[in-house]
């Protein structure tokens, strides 16, 4: 056992290596003080060790394990080797764990224990549990909206439910909080997940015009984000129409952080990973800006700036593409 767990720590090593060196110097130094920052609010959170914020770390664990996802290649090349891939995916787990460790220890060894556990009985869980996948109709949103009806769409009804259900229990509880935390935190997750499903380059071919690219795939973002928060927002708005002002503002926001992650998807497509910590460093910046008057005049730049690398980098895929047919 140990023989196998040191072929897995130098596999590992030599993986990322390999994916290190092909980063380039400014987004090293970028993802670094985003780790630096990341790290260091994690060490100011003040969180009770409570049996429920046990189990909520736990809860979260479970998540962020299931969110990774080991490819065929690996599977083919440890499969020949008894027991040695659920080794390769418990150190990746454990690895993941070490966020808790900077909030408090309790939370890590919870952490740990639902690592060892989900790698027991997840792939027994993910192999013969049959799963039930809810699709919502497809005049629900816009119909030439592929992102929208992919592999991913049903977790938008689902996340939709979950919504209405607690911005509801907010309207009776008559706990603002508790709704406008749903709406915006929710409808967000939802639209995070979907917009950053990778799509081949044949779906962007079927387009051939950039403008005409840039423009559809800002409208189907905009009116399918109107589509889904569009019940919440009209209970907010009803039951508690004092709070109006707050309510808009995390709409606008909601609506400008999808704006600001479709463009940053495309702008370093195909590389979604890349994209992501640009998003992540992008979110940093926009907390910048909006802390003075100046940020705030700056902010339409920014996005601006984004709009046009984003095309650019689309006019160049597909120019690349054209020229590769002749």
């Amino acid at each position: 056992m140990f023989f196998q767990l040191n072929n897995i720590l130098k596999l590992k090593w030599m993986i990322f290596k390999r994916s290190f060196c092909e980063i380039p110097v400014v987004y090293i130094i970028l993802l670094t003080a985003i780790i630096f920052v990341v790290i260091y609010m994690l060490l100011k959170i003040d969180v009770a060790v409570t049996y429920k914020s046990l189990s909520i770390a736990g809860i979260i664990q479970l998540i962020l394990c299931q969110q990774i996802r080991q490819g065929v290649d690996k599977q083919m090349l440890l499969k020949q080797y008894p027991y040695l891939f659920k080794y390769y995916r418990l150190i990746d787990y454990f690895f993941i764990a070490c966020i808790f460790l900077f909030v408090d220890t309790a939370f890590w060894f919870v952490a740990l224990a639902f690592s060892f556990l989900y790698t027991l009985i997840g792939g027994w869980f993910s192999g013969n549990v049959p799963k039930m996948r809810i699709v919502l109709p497809s005049p629900f949103f816009v119909k030439s909206s592929y992102l929208w009806h992919s592999k991913h769409r049903y977790l938008l009804p689902v996340m939709w439910t979950s919504i209405v259900v607690l911005v509801i229990i907010a309207c009776v509880k008559d706990n603002y909080n508790l709704g406008i935390v749903a709406m915006g935190g929710g409808s967000f997750v939802a639209f995070l997940f979907t917009i950053m499903q990778y799509e081949k380059i044949d779906f962007l071919r079927m387009y051939e015009d950039v403008s005409r690219f840039m423009l559809q795939t800002f409208r189907e973002t905009v009116v399918n984000m109107a589509i889904f928060i569009l019940l919440p927002t009209l209970c907010l708005l009803s039951f508690f129409p004092e709070e109006c002002l707050i309510t808009v503002m995390v709409i606008m926001a909601v609506f400008l952080l999808n704006i600001h992650l479709l463009w940053i998807k495309y702008m370093f497509y195909p590389s979604d990973v890349l994209g992501g910590v640009m998003f992540v460093a992008g979110i940093f910046l926009q907390w910048v800006m909006v802390a003075s008057i100046y940020g705030l005049i700056a902010l339409p730049v920014y996005y601006y700036i984004l709009y046009r690398q984003c095309k650019k980098n689309i006019h160049s895929i597909l120019s690349n593409y054209e020229r590769s047919d002749y």
